[in-house]
């Protein structure tokens, strides 16, 4: 059976239009060789597949205008020059992440749930690159997120799917179970459910400093790993043909890492940052550089599902051991 995938350190085009090649300069971003074995949807500050235009959409500080930002041809990198030019030496708020594989954009209109990727005029990074910043995400509620509609996959990914985030943690999380991400069903009523309903797959920061998984309406997630501020490629997964969700704070303990059973839900959402309740938990305090989105047939275990993740965890030094 063919793989597919979604993997994680959305209005409605690949990247900013389709087309195009690898860059310029002999660049060839690194998913080109995967073949058909690809992310359901890939948020990159960098060109990782051709086709992609640009990476992000800016919101800068000073007048509210927006620019799309692109890639370096020479390099594939986020184009800093154009970026920081646009801004000046105000903020610059992400209000769209391009998803480069297939225009599942992750987006925020809101302006005060925008995050940042330049504040006072400097770049925001992760060892060095290009990260995006929700460090402003310390109240209740709502808070800095992205939003994407995953109505168009939602078939591929309800069976099995693998979120990897590479992120920093800036802080010692607040009690609240910081939403990191989650994936959820958009109800009926237009809303986003409430916490008597146990749908909705939720990524967080726990108190202490562990990573989790918790369902909604239930108070005690399982977690993996630990840490209270630091860098970390996360992975988290639901199972094909069981009813089980796993997360691993790197890749050596994937597989055995905790299990959440009874679990079934086909997600039409996917956020980013935090998640779109109004009565649900914090967001997450810190910086997220990629995120990777499979559909995949194997819970996680496609050589290219791995081969991506040791591109990310080097790109960043993560830190995680990798086989």
């Amino acid at each position: 059976m063919r793989k597919l995938g979604l993997f994680v350190n959305m209005t409605g085009k690949p990247g900013g239009a389709a087309g195009g090649g690898g860059g310029g300069g002999g660049f060839s971003p690194y998913m080109d060789a995967y073949g058909a074995d690809i992310p359901k949807a890939a948020f990159a500050l960098r060109k990782v597949k051709s086709g992609a235009t640009y990476a992000i959409t800016v919101r800068r500080s000073s007048d509210s205008a927006t620019q799309d930002i692109g890639f370096n041809a020479t390099t594939g990198e986020l184009d800093t020059a154009a970026l920081l030019s646009f801004v000046g030496a105000g903020d610059g708020y992400v209000t769209r992440w391009y998803d480069q594989i297939a225009g599942l954009n992750l987006i925020q209109p809101v302006a005060t749930q925008q995050p940042r990727i330049v504040i006072g005029g400097a770049l925001v990074t992760l060892n060095g690159k290009p990260t995006i910043d929700f460090a402003q995400n310390l109240g209740l509620g709502v808070g800095q997120l992205l939003v994407a509609d995953l109505t168009s996959v939602q078939a591929a990914v309800a069976p099995a799917f693998h979120l990897a985030f590479a992120i920093e943690t800036l802080i010692a999380q607040p009690s609240a179970y910081p939403r990191l991400a989650a994936m959820q069903p958009v109800y009926p009523d237009g809303g986003v459910g409430d916490y008597t309903q146990p749908l909705g797959l939720y990524l967080e920061v726990a108190s202490g400093g562990n990573f989790a998984l918790q369902r909604a309406g239930q108070s005690a997630p399982y977690t993996a790993g630990s840490g209270v501020v630091g860098k970390y490629l996360i992975n988290a997964y639901r199972e094909r043909g069981t009813s089980n969700a796993k997360i691993a704070a790197g890749w050596s303990s994937f597989l055995d890492s905790r299990v959440w059973g009874d679990f079934t839900m086909t997600p039409t959402m996917l956020t980013v940052g935090s998640t779109n309740n109004t009565w649900d938990g914090v967001g997450f305090h810190g910086r997220i550089a990629e995120v990777n989105l499979w559909a995949d047939d194997t819970a996680g275990t496609t050589a290219n599902t791995k081969a991506s993740a040791t591109d990310m965890n080097t790109r960043f030094a993560l830190g995680a051991v990798i086989p």
